[in-house]
């Protein structure tokens, strides 16, 4: 019924933004406060024409379940034209895009901005053929983020060594029918809210590109999600959670999510356990449909 899907052993350049190292996470130093930063990200967003896909205040979903945070801000953003490759190469590569932007407050006081290093993605999702593409989203990137970024040069693949953390399970009749079936069991769960549902098949096709259907849906509840960024706040970029709905090659439907103890070794998490338990009970029901 479930499987990780298998990794590419490759270096990649990335930032240390949790306790774990080639996390695949760039990190840059912002000298203005989180709101600020993140405006100035949008506007370098609409500059170079991508489509801001959604915000998420993490602080602000924390204190509405009565929890703190500190400042932490996600923005979620794309160019089909760019990222449709990348899935065409990959399809599971869908899991990490649109792509995503989270800017924080540091214990130290510090605004930080974190993105997925390319390289990374690349080495997750086994992404071959593409490295100029790669490149010029890389420079994107660290343009949108601004400032000077820092790269680490572990290599990840202790982190990547069993498996990329994707676990997929197999869908309904269709890519719709099981987007639809997953949506409506989100909307009647306690304390979950869908985020946003990215039709990525769809995008393509509005940039004159072919990709098999393929959607994905993002949904949160802070409750389980705000102890995670307690305890190391880059886990932010994972956050919230996606349920990737897709037609393979084969033409079977699969869904994908990341498996929560991955999240964890990624970002450096520990004593959450039991909370990651229940996302991936909760995960995987919602996934199986059961």
């Amino acid at each position: 019924m479930e499987q990780v899907l298998p990794i590419a052993k490759q270096f990649v350049a990335g930032a240390d933004g949790g306790d774990a190292v080639g996390n695949g996470l760039v990190t840059a130093e912002s000298d203005e406060s989180v709101p600020a930063t993140v405006e100035r990200i949008k506007g370098r967003i609409r500059e170079n024409g991508l489509t801001l896909v959604t915000t998420l205040d993490h602080a602000v979903n924390a204190a509405s379940v009565g929890m703190e945070l500190r400042p932490t801000t996600l923005l979620v953003f794309g160019n089909p034209n760019a990222g449709t490759p990348l899935m065409q190469a990959s399809q599971t590569t869908a899991i990490d895009l649109p792509q995503k932007m989270l800017v924080y407050e540091d214990e130290d006081r510090r605004t930080n901005v974190v993105y997925n290093s390319p390289a990374y993605l690349a080495a997750r999702h086994d992404i071959t053929g593409q490295d100029e593409r790669l490149d010029t989203i890389d420079s994107v990137l660290e343009a949108l983020a601004g400032g000077d970024v820092n790269r680490s040069k572990a290599d990840p693949s202790a982190l990547l060594d069993g498996g990329n953390g994707v676990v997929t399970a197999a869908g309904g009749e269709s890519v719709d029918a099981t987007a639809d079936r997953i949506q409506s069991t989100l909307q009647s769960a306690d304390g979950i809210s869908i985020v946003a549902t990215v039709d990525h098949a769809a995008n393509a096709d509005s940039v004159g590109m072919e990709l098999r259907p393929t959607t994905a849906v993002l949904f949160g509840n802070p409750k389980l999600g705000t102890p995670l960024m307690q305890a190391s706040q880059t886990a932010g970029i994972d956050l919230p959670q996606k349920l990737l709905v897709y037609e393979d090659d084969s033409g079977a439907v699969r869904v994908g999510y990341n498996d929560p103890q991955y999240v964890a070794e990624r970002h450096g998490i520990t004593g959450q356990n039991e909370r990651l338990a229940t996302i991936e009970n909760a995960l995987r029901s919602i996934a199986i449909g059961q």
